[in-house]
This record gives structure tokens, C-alpha cells and sequence, in this order.
């Protein structure tokens, strides 16, 4: 078994795999059985250790999409893993912690108690055995973008019966509190796979789905909405992993927030014409949903809407779109393109955060800001023109972004955040606006093709590292005198593994 893993090469998302070498019986099996599922892994199987070990380590660790630690006495003794895990937590890469021993609070020493106390965990000693440990792998959402050629692995879908008569007799109710009529509060059990919200009750409509309603009802496949029906509330529909499809009433103006959350299996929803905000974690985890219609009216869509939504690959965005919020479309790794209106005013933070297929976006003039991580991960991004009107570009805005050859900047720049196009490996030659006056700590860090650099003159801050590692650098240029450049504030580290040797002022240059 062993010696057919071969670890991934290549430019797909991938999971990087940590483990100490003295749980090998244990890991390689479970390793087998993801790539036979599809699932591309890299993994470290004797690389001798040392500083050639370690880049080549760095460097597989940097591009991948998802992160997977072996937990166990030995690998929490391991240095090697330990700074594995250090450089993904730092990275913001997403980790899954696979206890594979069972492990008391003081067992996890080297601060790893709270490094790994906000990650998601599995315990082998909660499965009856490897092999479902193993299927709980495979289905993890934050794994999914990592499956496949981008797509998800599944089994042919059954086909649906045909609807059944309304079921007033297996739903939950309460009067709601205008008394005009009722809401749906739950199901009784045993669940049906399909199940149809009556018109009205005891006389009066059905105007509403309250919050928690089908939570957690694993079996239900299907659902009919009345007419009339005014609200979905809260997490109404929250992990009914087996639910396909979705129809909302015309009459339905608000859904709530988690309303379909890790609805994982869901392929085709419907919104009503009405509905102004998609809430947050609306469709958080839907790793099947393909496509969705958003209504016209819609003018906000809040943080974390559509996050992992790994198989969304377009979206029409409204005209009417003011907001966007934090991570709305974060780690959508099949989203390819997507045009925003021109009304859109504010992208929030990691707004399309590890979009990894994302390969172009045109950004509405109202922009001001570009918000940290934004672009971070979005490795397909190829070129970029950031709207006349933006003054700051935030932390790690377009870190990691390595297909980027270019970027026009705007002249009212003032900021460029820390991180913000580190690791930016296409990147040959960039012009810093007139009025920036601050390049952030390892705001170009790792960008190793970059040969060109221009500074403008009201610079007065160079952040630490600035420039690491930029080791095609040759010529930095320094809009104003050598005496403005030896009042710039450059803090450690700046040039640090550069070959530069100099920087060009307008009225000579200056040894470095």
C-alpha cells in the first residue's frame, strides 16, 4: 500500500499532510484511501532534514489549499511538525486536527493546547474503525475543494417520488405573534424524506417557518413551500445534508441567517423576487450548489453568504448591490469570473478569499478601499486595475495571488498593507502611485520574478522585510532626491536576500 502513495505535483488545490513517521501504519492506509477517492495529497515520506529540506518543505506547504495534522504523542515531540502546523496557522490555510491517539490537555505542550483549540478535530477513538475515520475525512467540507478535477465525487442521485398531499400532521406549530396566523416550529418524528407546508392551519395561513424548524433532518430530501409563506427564519434549514432542491414562494420577502448552512448536497435553489439581503452564512457549506439566481432587489450580501460554496462557479451579482461583506465568497474554488455593479461601494474582508479558480474581476468605481485579504490565495488572478477612488490597499489584499503579472494601481494610493502582494511570483515590475506613502512589512515579500521597482517621492515608510526575498530584484528607482530617500524610514530586514546593490534618485544614486 505504501508504495503506491505518491505524493501530488501540480497546480490544482491540495492538501498537505503532517504526521510524525512512527504513525506510518497508522496514516499511510487512510492516505491510500483519500487519493483512491480523488483527494490530492502531499505528503513527506524521509526527506532527510536541513535548510534544503526546509524550503522545499516551506514552499509545498505555502501553495497548498487545505492542511491535515496527524496528532499524536510523537508528532506533537516532532519540531518539524510543529512548525508545519506554526506555518499554516500563519498562512491562514485551513487545518483539520486528526487526533490519532487520544491525548490529555497537558499532553499538548509547545502551546499547541491553544494553537489547535479553534480548528476542526477528529478522533479516531470516536469511530468504530480506520475506515470510517477515513469516510469522515473524505467529507469534509473544507477538504472538498482538493477532490477530483475540482469536482465533487458522487453517487448518481435517485429519483424523487412523486410529491405527496400536504402533511399537517407530522409538522410542529405556534401561533405567531401578530396571531394573523401560523408558523412551522419543527417535524415530528420519524422524519419523512419529503414533506409539504399546508396552505393553512387550523383555519388560518401558514405565514412563516420559524427558526431551527428542519435543522438537522437528515433525511429530508425535498420540501414544498405554500404560497403566502412570508419568512424562513434562522438556520430553518440548517445541515438537512440530504435536501436537493429549494423553491421559495413569491411571497417570501426575509430568510434568515445559517437559513441553508451546510446544506451539502443541495444542487438548485430558487429565490423570491423580494428578498433584499442574502443573511449571513446563508449557504454557508453548500458544497454542491452550482449556480444561483440572486433577486434583483437584493442589496446587501452579508458576511460569510456563500462561503465554501467549492462547486459555485458564476454568480450575476445585481445592479442594486451595494455591500458585500466579509468573506461572502470566500474559498469558492471553482468561481472563475465575476463582474461586480457599479454600485457596489464596500468589499469586506476576504471577500473572495481563496477563490483559487478565480481568473478575473472588474471592480466598480465607487471602491475606496481594497480590505484586507480580499484577493488572498486567489492564485489564478492574472491582472488587475484597482478603481481611480482607492487610497488603501489592506494586509495579505492580493498575498499569494501567483499567476498576477500585473497590477495598475490608482494615483490617489496612499497605503499598501502588510503582506499585501507577498508571494506575488509573476509579478515583474510595479509603479507605486504618487501619493503612497507607505509600503507595509512584507508587503512584497517573495515576490521572486519582480526585477523593477519604482518608489514614489512622498514615501516615508518601508516596513520590515519589505522586500525579502525578492531575488530577481535589479533596479529600485526613488522618485525624489537622495536626500528625501535618507529620510524614509526603513525598517530591518527591508532588502533582506535581494541582490540589490543601490537605488537610482532622480539626481543620482545611493549605496544600499
Amino acid at each position: 500500500m505504501e508504495q503506491d502513495l505518491t505524493a501530488y505535483s501540480g497546480q490544482e488545490p491540495y492538501i498537505f499532510i503532517s504526521y510524525a513517521h512512527k504513525n506510518a501504519e497508522i496514516v499511510l492506509p487512510i492516505l491510500s484511501a483519500m487519493q483512491e477517492a480523488g483527494f490530492r495529497l502531499w505528503f513527506d515520506r524521509g526527506i532527510e532534514a536541513g535548510s534544503e529540506w526546509s524550503a522545499y518543505i516551506q514552499d509545498q506547504l505555502v501553495g497548498c489549499t487545505a492542511f491535515i495534522i496527524f496528532l499524536s504523542k510523537a508528532s506533537v515531540d516532532s519540531r518539524h511538525c510543529r512548525e508545519e502546523l506554526g506555518l499554516a496557522r500563519d498562512a491562514n490555510k485551513e487545518i483539520l486536527v486528526v487526533y490519532i491517539e487520544d491525548l490529555l490537555p497537558e499532553d499538548l505542550i509547545h502551546g499547541l493546547r491553544l494553537w489547535i483549540s479553534c480548528y476542526q478535530s477528529l478522533f479516531l477513538s470516536r469511530y468504530a474503525d480506520l475506515a470510517s475515520l477515513t469516510k469522515a475525512l473524505t467529507e469534509a467540507a473544507l477538504l472538498l475543494p482538493c477532490r477530483g478535477n475540482g469536482q465533487i465525487v458522487r453517487a448518481p442521485a435517485e429519483p424523487l417520488p412523486p410529491s405527496p398531499q400536504p402533511q399537517a400532521d407530522v409538522l410542529l406549530y405556534q401561533p405567531t405573534v401578530d396571531g394573523r396566523g401560523y408558523a412551522v416550529t419543527g417535524v415530528a418524528t420519524p422524519i419523512p424524506t419529503e414533506i409539504t407546508i399546508p396552505p393553512t392551519y387550523r383555519g388560518k395561513p401558514v405565514l412563516a417557518i420559524g427558526d431551527d424548524a428542519f435543522a438537522g433532518c437528515v433525511q429530508l430530501q425535498q420540501i414544498h413551500m405554500p404560497a403566502g409563506l412570508l419568512s424562513v427564519g434562522e438556520r430553518a434549514f440548517q445541515k438537512c445534508v440530504s435536501l436537493r432542491q429549494i423553491t421559495l414562494p413569491s411571497s417570501v420577502t426575509e430568510i434568515g441567517a445559517s437559513v441553508f448552512e451546510r446544506c451539502t448536497a443541495l444542487l438548485d435553489v430558487s429565490l423570491s423576487a423580494g428578498i433584499t439581503r442574502i443573511p449571513t452564512d446563508a449557504f454557508w457549506g453548500c458544497a454542491s450548489l452550482r449556480s444561483i439566481k440572486l433577486p434583483q432587489a437584493t442589496a446587501e450580501i452579508e458576511p460569510f453568504a456563500f462561503f465554501e460554496c467549492c462547486e459555485l462557479a458564476d454568480i450575476a451579482i445585481p445592479g442594486g448591490t451595494t455591500h458585500i461583506g466579509k468573506r461572502a465568497f470566500a474559498k469558492c474554488s471553482n468561481l472563475r469570473d465575476v463582474t461586480l455593479p457599479t454600485g457596489v461601494v464596500s468589499l469586506g474582508e476576504g471577500a473572495f478569499d481563496r477563490c483559487v479558480s478565480l481568473r478575473g474581476i472588474a471592480l466598480p468605481s465607487g471602491l475606496r478601499e481594497i480590505a484586507a485579504s480580499t484577493f488572498n490565495g486567489c492564485v489564478a488572478l492574472t491582472a488587475l486595475t484597482l478603481p481611480a477612488g482607492v487610497t488603501h490597499i489592506g494586509n495579505k489584499a492580493f498575498w499569494g495571488c501567483r499567476s498576477m503579472t500585473g497590477i495598475t494601481l490608482p494615483d490617489a494610493l496612499q497605503a499598501v498593507g502588510d503582506h499585501a502582494f507577498g508571494e506575488c511570483t509573476a509579478l515583474q515590475e510595479l509603479s507605486l502611485p504618487p501619493a503612497t506613502r507607505q509600503l507595509g512589512i512584507c508587503a512584497l515579500a517573495g515576490c521572486v520574478n519582480l526585477h523593477r521597482l519604482r518608489l514614489p517621492a512622498a514615501l516615508d515608510t518601508i516596513g520590515e522585510s519589505a522586500l525579502e526575498n525578492c531575488a530577481s530584484l535589479l533596479q529600485l528607482c526613488f522618485d525624489g532626491t537622495t536626500q528625501e530617500w535618507s529620510t524614509v524610514q526603513r525598517h530591518s530586514g527591508w532588502i533582506d536576500h535581494t541582490p540589490l546593490a543601490e537605488v537610482t534618485c532622480a539626481n543620482g544614486t545611493e549605496r544600499l
